[in-house]
């Protein structure tokens, strides 16, 4: 293992240690899912072609971590696609989801962030229901949040939403 990686880890353990530990609850909840499928059809064009087999797998963890104050949840998932015979076809999904929310007397500041990495076949059959050609989709969102307290019924709330095109 290279060394460099030995003292970040052990800096990490270090600091970790040394803080102050605050009453939180924590979750975590890791699966694992596998499929394999055959199809005539794998990109929905009229020709005829030949059959095509998948096999799937798909490591996947949500996680959580919650106090009185503040709320961190997320999800991860990786979905490893393999053809057998058409390696073209091959790809690896992958997808991360972060919210994040921090209580005070009257303001609640917020984040959610999304990172989606998937083949065009789902997305652009999802969006238009024709794939032209198979490619890998990057996509990146971004959600904060404010919200504050005028009153106890009255709430002013803002957010903003950056998706990238």
């Amino acid at each position: 293992m290279n060394r460099s990686v030995i003292r970040v880890t052990i800096a990490c353990a270090a600091l970790v240690a040394a803080s102050p530990a605050w009453p939180a609850e924590w979750a975590i909840e890791p699966s694992v899912e596998s499929h394999a499928s055959v199809t005539d059809n794998i990109n929905l064009q009229p020709d005829t072609h030949d059959s095509v087999y998948s096999l799937a797998i798909s490591p996947r963890v949500t996680f959580a971590r919650r106090t009185e104050t503040s709320d961190i949840a997320g999800k991860a998932s990786v979905t490893v696609n393999r053809y057998p015979g058409n390696t073209e076809l091959d790809a690896t999904d992958a997808s991360l989801a972060l919210t994040s929310k921090y209580t005070a007397e009257r303001n609640t500041l917020g984040l959610s962030l999304g990172f989606i990495r998937d083949s065009t076949l789902e997305s652009e059959l999802a969006a238009t229901g024709v794939v032209q050609t198979r490619h890998q989709r990057n996509l990146l969102t971004a959600s904060p949040t404010w919200n504050y307290a005028l009153t106890d019924r009255a709430l002013l709330r803002t957010s903003v939403n950056f998706v990238p095109r």
